[in-house]
């Protein structure tokens, strides 16, 4: 009994353990399953924002790729400006204290610029390079006049010839100030900005394939009516020849309405941040694609009858662009410094980004233009008068030039056309390589005396050569007028009504008829071009051009009533042409 009753005590004891250990072991797995269903949540959440980074992540590469992959058409491409670190300059200094200079008044009509000697011996040659004849010398501060451009080299008018002295050694006058603006300076007060002392605005137009800068339109049209002259510049995103004609077909279509208004070049941009988007697409920019691509929007540009340049800076233009490139066309030159040390000729700079001037809130890009643009036409009175020895018998005498422009909005191109750069030199006139292509053959000696000329407009008569000198009296358009000389400096001494005195060239017809140069002249004259020449549909160089006559050929004059061109028969065909390149 007694063991009977241990035997049942002892089974309940193992009962009892046995349900203890289970009740342990299934509340041990509850536990576990628990922990389990928990883990298992935790990383199905881990693997789920896993999965969610390692989809992003190669969503991002897919977007890259596909960016990589597409074609131009691509609508992707970021505003330039909107990244404050991007830099013409590569990194360098990006701003300076810059005093503001005077503009100075140019008193040849020839000159296009002047500028000061900086060394205390410049060798003067008869060409642009070394390899010329040394004519003369000049000394630490000589002022020159500058009458053109070669190779890197100025044209100046040396002791009655034509010289060259290298660019590098010449501090540059400026003639004219001006601001370059985009969406990012905000709104304009345009007539606060021109009553600041701006002379002229160069405004962009937009950038990359399709994209036209939010302000553009308003810029340029409250621009226009401060009465500022206005320039345009285009950022490019080009990576091919094919989409820098298609940048500069956008570029057309968007300034087109404006045209007459634009008397400024239209500018290419490309800069390090179109080289890095380049790179990004798998392209790298060498300096002959670069060299491709400018001349491809330039002359695309040009083609539409527009005046054309280059922006860029010394470092980056010699990585890039060709010398020939740089050369041949108006230089817009960036550097932030107190003094412009760039080495070459150049017609503009943008010494600051961090400039100021009322009607602009914040800071402003200020830019001098030192060297007048080929085939642009500047006042050169200073304080944004006309010194052009015009005479605007419609405005109050306010006008102080020489002549009346009669209909002509005074925007020469000159008709050059650069055969050594695909067409990048702005004038009728093929730069056939000789350094003296300009010279016309003329030598420093008077013209035989009592020449008769006729005034193309009314024309100051002036006691000396010079826009400064006082005026004697204006001679009405029309007007025939005894020539006693011929100056080279651009100016004919004359007599007329009694009176002796000086008149600006341009505004002289010879062998005209008496007191109207509106009808062709009664005999036919002959002529030789001095420059490969265009031959055009009509007076203007936007014109349809015939045919390019070569320099040296003998052409017939059959009319000289059109300012500034000839009508001309040639080799059967007949048309006008610019007379500044042809000699008679």
């Amino acid at each position: 009994m007694h063991r009977k009753r241990i035997k049942c005590l002892l089974t309940l004891s193992l009962c009892a353990t046995l349900t203890s250990q289970n009740a342990m072991l299934i509340a041990n797995a509850e536990e576990v399953s628990k922990i389990l269903k928990n883990d298992l949540r935790n990383e199905e959440v881990v693997y789920g924002e896993k999965a969610t980074i390692e989809e992003v992540e190669i969503t991002e590469e897919l977007t890259k790729e596909n960016i990589e992959a597409t074609s131009y058409d691509s609508d992707i491409q970021v505003d330039p400006e909107q990244n404050k670190t991007y830099s013409i300059d590569g990194g360098l200094t990006r701003s300076a204290s810059l005093d503001n200079l005077e503009t100075v008044t140019l008193t040849n009509p020839n000159s296009i610029g002047c500028g000061t000697v900086t060394t205390d011996n410049l060798n003067v040659r008869s060409g642009s390079s070394t390899s010329h004849e040394k004519i003369g010398a000049l000394k630490l501060g000589d002022t020159v006049d500058i009458t053109g451009k070669s190779n890197g080299w100025y044209k100046i008018d040396f002791q009655g010839k034509e010289g060259y002295i290298h660019a590098a050694y010449l501090e540059l006058k400026p003639i004219e100030k001006g601001i370059d603006v985009s969406k990012w300076n905000g709104d304009i007060d345009w007539k606060s900005v021109k009553n600041a002392g701006a002379d002229y605005v160069i405004i962009r137009a937009g950038y990359g394939r399709n994209t036209v800068d939010e302000k553009f339109y308003q810029n340029i049209e409250g621009a226009r009516d401060a009465g500022l002259k206005i320039g345009i510049y285009w950022f490019s995103y080009a990576t091919s020849v094919e989409n820098a004609k298609i940048e500069a077909q956008k570029c057309l279509e968007v300034i087109s309405d404006y045209k007459e208004s634009i008397t400024y070049p239209v500018f290419f941009d490309y800069e390090y941040a179109s080289r890095d988007y380049a790179e990004k697409q798998g392209v790298t920019v060498t300096k002959e694609l670069a060299t491709e691509m400018a001349n491809t929007f330039i002359n695309t540009i040009k083609s539409a009858g527009y005046v054309t340049g280059l922006y860029t800076n010394k470092d980056f233009g010699n990585k890039y662009f060709s010398e020939d490139v740089i050369n041949s066309n108006n230089l817009w030159v960036a550097q932030y410094a107190s003094k412009n040390t760039y080495g070459r000729a150049y017609d503009m700079w943008q010494y600051t980004e961090n400039g100021s001037i009322a009607g602009v809130s914040g800071n402003v890009d200020l830019n001098y233009t030192c060297l007048i643009p080929e085939g642009v036409s500047i006042n050169t009175g200073g304080n944004n008068s006309d010194n052009n020895d015009n005479v605007n018998d419609g405005n109050s005498g306010n006008d102080n030039n020489d002549n009346i422009n009669d209909g002509n909005s005074g925007n020469d191109n000159n008709d050059n056309v650069n055969d050594g750069n695909s067409g990048n030199d702005n004038n009728g006139n093929v730069n056939d390589g000789n350094s003296n292509n300009d010279n016309n053959n003329t030598e420093n000696k008077p013209s035989v005396p009592t020449e008769k000329g006729v005034t193309t407009a009314n024309l100051n008569l002036r006691m000396e050569a010079s826009t400064s000198s006082k005026i004697i009296t204006t001679i009405p358009k029309g007007k025939t007028i005894e020539i006693v000389e011929k100056l080279n400096s651009g100016w004919y001494k004359v007599n007329y009504s009694g009176k002796t005195g000086y008149v600006s060239s341009k505004y002289v017809s010879m062998n005209g008829s008496n007191n109207n140069t509106n009808k062709p002249s009664t005999t036919s004259q002959k002529g030789v071009t001095t420059a490969n020449l265009n031959l055009r549909v009509q007076a203007s160089t936007s014109s349809k051009i015939i045919t390019t006559i070569p320099k040296g050929k003998t052409i017939e004059i059959v009319d000289k009533s059109k300012t500034g061109w000839y009508k001309v028969n040639y080799s059967g065909k007949t048309g006008y042409v610019s007379s500044k390149y042809v000699r008679l």
